[in-house]
């Protein structure tokens, strides 16, 4: 039994040497058995495929360089721009501006011209400035300093373009003297004729009353329209030709 023991581990040992072994020669080939012959094949099929790769890149070449060559064409075609540096050196033109227009003086206003139907004349009353104004249907008004007409009286014509104040009493109250072109009128304050007024002209008037004094007496001129001139004292009310000197 002994011996049978023996024999058996022998042979135990010896294929376990030989299963180390060939497992030794297993790991330090990488393959099995068929090792050289898939090696060889893979190698091959390395080899075909790049072969097979390097024949579209050399007839894909001419191809990629002609995109190339036209964009340079394209490139030298464009006009070429100004570098962006030099023309942020140059200063900017300021813009011109217009030269402001020089004013012209206002054109003076002109003058108001006094209404020539209308008189200022003094209220010796209230000492105020009151207005003889000759109304459309050729009647004249007195108006106070506020505008408001205090009476009317009715004329023959047109005022002969002045009218005149007078002291007549020689009390310190005003009238009024005036002419409608046939008739001379001296109305007070009031609106009433003085006594022996309304005169009669001898032509027909067309400027005055105005005052002359020769001698120290008063007397008061009107043009006729042949341009004839005529006086008129008022204290007896008669016409003259010539001043009495």
């Amino acid at each position: 039994m002994k011996r049978r023991t023996i024999i058996i581990l022998s042979l135990t040992i010896v294929l376990l040497g030989a299963i180390i072994v060939a497992g030794v020669h297993y790991l330090y080939s990488g393959l099995d058995p068929m090792a050289p012959s898939i090696r060889s094949e893979v190698k091959m099929q390395a080899l075909s495929d790049s072969a097979s790769a390097a024949k579209p890149a050399k007839t894909q070449a001419p191809s990629q360089a002609q995109p190339q060559e036209s964009a340079k064409a394209e490139e030298q075609a464009k006009p070429k721009e100004q570098p962006k540096a030099e023309a942020a050196a140059k200063p900017a033109e300021k813009p011109a501006t217009a030269k402001p227009a020089e004013a012209k003086p206002s054109a003076k206003p002109a003058e108001k011209k006094p209404d020539a139907t209308a008189w200022k004349v003094k209220n010796s009353a209230t000492l105020k400035q009151n207005t003889l104004k000759q109304n459309a249907d050729g009647s004249i008004s007195l108006l106070d300093d506020k505008g408001k007409a205090q009476w009317s009286v009715k004329l023959q014509g047109a005022v002969t373009g002045a009218v005149g104040e007078v002291d007549f009493y020689a009390n310190g109250k005003l009238q009024y003297l005036l002419c409608d072109g046939s008739s001379v009128h001296l109305l007070d304050r009031l609106g009433h004729e003085v006594k022996g007024f309304p005169v009669k002209t001898p032509k027909k008037m067309v400027s005055g009353p105005v005052k002359k004094s020769v001698g120290g007496r008063n007397y008061w001129e009107f043009t006729a329209a042949d341009g004839s001139v005529s006086y008129l004292t008022l204290k007896d009310k008669k016409w003259s030709g010539n001043l009495n000197r």
